[in-house]
């Protein structure tokens, strides 16, 4: 019982990121093609764009989200995760002791 209501309450917030991330990004689109025939002066698009960058940088997170959301809340993720890191770093030290030596002639 305690798996699963872990479970719901992971994908409920998953799916709550998920919406906030994507509708900054619908509304924006909307204003975008609403006001696409106006007069806009340099100031007010300059603002827009950073608006617009600021929106493109959270859409972007929202892709990302998930795999941290399993990383901090899922055990056995974390664990598979922590196992991958740590053969990684394994084989590279491996192969730094087994590279060979330059010897005197």
């Amino acid at each position: 019982m305690k798996i699963q209501s872990t479970i719901t309450i992971m994908m409920f917030t998953q799916v709550f990121l998920l919406l906030f991330c994507n509708i900054a990004s619908g509304i924006q689109k909307v204003y975008t093609t609403i006001t696409g025939n106006d007069y806009k002066s340099p100031e007010r698009r300059a603002i827009e764009t950073a608006i617009f960058q600021t929106v493109f940088l959270i859409n972007y997170i929202g892709a990302g989200l998930p795999f941290y959301m399993y990383t901090l809340t899922g055990a056995v993720f974390r664990q598979a995760l922590f196992r991958l890191i740590y053969m990684i770093f394994h084989c590279n030290r491996a192969r730094q002791e087994v590279a060979p030596s330059q010897g005197s002639n």
